[in-house]
């Protein structure tokens, strides 16, 4: 199959100056959905994120029951734990 490809010009003209360009970007390609990471510009701040949904725990559940607090963070072990399952994530303690 071929596709087409717009690619910054000092890349395209190193690229088309290799032996063979096909294989390179075949063998890039490969190994890079092998081994997927985040994209560049979607970094996560972990400790940010823990922060915000720490602050939105305490929103929602400021003015809730002992009972009620329970019941939410059941609802969300349980939604993750078929989460993982449908996902094929194995998590010690939680699927195994």
């Amino acid at each position: 199959m071929e596709i087409t490809l717009a690619l910054p010009d000092d890349i395209a003209i190193k690229l088309q100056n290799l032996p063979n360009p096909n294989n390179f970007v075949s063998g890039l390609l490969k190994k890079a959905f092998k081994n997927p990471t985040v994209p560049v510009g979607m970094e996560i701040n972990t400790m940010e994120m823990i922060g915000k949904i720490r602050e939105q725990h305490y929103e929602l559940l400021k003015d809730k029951t002992h009972e009620e607090r329970i019941a939410f963070y059941q609802k969300g072990a349980h939604w993750f734990h078929d989460y993982a399952k449908e996902k094929g994530l194995r998590i010690k303690g939680l699927t195994d």
